[in-house]
C-alpha cells in the first residue's frame, strides 16, 4: 500500500478508537484491506451497531376475578295474622252533640236622615278678553262711527247649581245575625267490652336473599413495551476514499458546492478542505447512513459529485 495512504487511515481510525474506548465490551472484527489496484485507495471505518425499535405486547394483569359487595334483597307480602282472645277493656263512648241555629236582632227596622250633596253643570259663556276701537253705531244718534268696543273674546266656564244640597228620610230594616247553638244530643259514656279472637292482615318485610359477594370475571391486561434490538452489530469496513493525486483543489471545490446544496454548509466552495468542510461532510454521511470516511467514493456518488470529470 502507498505510503501516502497512511494520514488517511489515521483520520478514519480515530473514530474506530473512539467507539472502542466508549464500548469497551464490544468487540469490532477488522478485515483484511483489500488489494489496491494503481490509483486506487482504501480506508478502514466503522459501520456503526444498527438497531430496531420493536413494539411488544405483554401481559401487565392476567385475567381473575373480583368480589362485589351484594346487598340483602327483601320483598314485601301479605300476611295473615290471628290474634287471640283477649281480656275485656274498657270502651269511652264520647258524647254527642248537635248544631243549632238562632236568628238574633241586632238592631230593629226605622228611618234616617241622609243628607244629599248639591248638583251642578258647567256652562260656557263667550266674554270680550280685551277693548278697543271698533266701527258701530253711536249709542245716540245710531250713526256709523269708530266707538269704544271688545275687540276679542274668550270662552269662560263656570258651574251652574241644579239642584242645592239637603237631606232627606230614609227607611231602614231591621238586621239580624245567625248565632249556633251546641246542643247535647247524647251523654258520655264508659262500658267494658270483650275482646274476641280476630284475624288480621298486615305487610310486612321478608328476606328474599342474603347479603354477600358476588364473583365478577376481570380480562386480562396488556401493554405495549418498546425495545430497541440490535440488528447488526457494529463491524469494521475497508471503503475506496479518494487518492491524494485524485484531491484536486477544482475537486474539492465541487464537492463543497454539493455539500452546501444538500443542506450542509462547507463555508466557501474555494477546494481548500479545512475543518467546516470536513464537518459538513460527517453531518452529510450521518444524514444518509453512510459511514463517516472522510471523501469516501460512496459520499461521491451520493452527492453526484464525479470523479476526473
Amino acid at each position: 500500500m502507498p505510503s501516502r495512504l497512511l494520514p488517511l487511515l489515521a483520520f478514519v481510525l480515530s473514530p474506530l478508537a473512539i467507539a472502542q474506548e466508549a464500548a469497551p465490551s464490544t468487540s469490532i472484527a477488522i478485515a483484511e484491506p483489500p488489494a489496491a489496484k494503481p490509483g486506487e485507495c482504501w480506508s478502514l471505518v466503522v459501520v456503526p451497531a444498527t438497531f430496531e425499535r420493536q413494539v411488544e405486547t405483554v401481559l401487565k394483569t392476567p385475567a381473575g376475578e373480583k368480589r362485589i359487595p351484594k346487598p340483602a334483597r327483601y320483598e314485601w307480602v301479605e300476611q295473615t295474622i290471628t290474634v287471640p282472645a283477649g281480656k275485656r277493656r274498657i270502651v269511652v263512648k264520647a258524647a254527642e252533640y248537635e248544631i243549632t241555629e238562632e236568628q238574633v236582632l241586632i238592631s230593629p227596622a226605622g228611618s234616617r236622615a241622609v243628607s244629599t250633596p248639591a248638583t251642578y253643570r258647567t256652562i260656557e259663556e263667550r266674554v270680550p278678553s280685551k277693548t278697543g276701537a271698533v266701527l258701530g253705531p253711536h249709542p245716540v244718534t245710531g250713526e256709523l262711527c269708530v266707538v269704544e268696543g271688545p275687540i276679542e273674546y274668550q270662552i269662560v266656564k263656570r258651574k251652574q247649581l241644579i239642584t242645592p244640597a239637603g237631606t232627606q228620610m230614609v227607611e231602614t230594616q231591621a238586621r239580624y245575625k245567625t248565632v249556633q247553638h251546641r246542643k247535647l244530643v247524647t251523654p258520655a259514656e264508659t262500658r267494658l267490652v270483650d275482646r274476641p279472637e280476630r284475624t288480621i292482615t298486615k305487610r310486612v318485610k321478608q328476606l328474599v336473599e342474603p347479603a354477600g359477594f358476588a364473583l365478577e370475571p376481570t380480562p386480562a391486561v396488556y401493554e405495549d413495551v418498546v425495545r430497541i434490538v440490535q440488528i447488526s452489530p457494529a463491524r469494521s469496513e475497508w471503503r475506496s476514499v479518494l487518492c491524494e493525486t485524485n484531491l484536486t483543489r477544482e475537486l474539492l471545490g465541487r464537492v463543497q458546492q454539493a455539500l452546501k446544496k444538500a443542506g450542509h454548509d462547507p463555508g466557501r466552495a474555494d477546494g481548500r478542505w479545512n475543518a467546516q468542510s470536513a464537518r459538513a461532510m460527517r453531518q452529510f454521511q450521518a444524514a444518509n447512513g453512510l459511514p463517516q470516511s472522510g471523501i469516501s467514493m460512496e459520499s461521491l456518488e451520493k452527492l453526484q459529485v464525479p470523479v476526473g470529470g
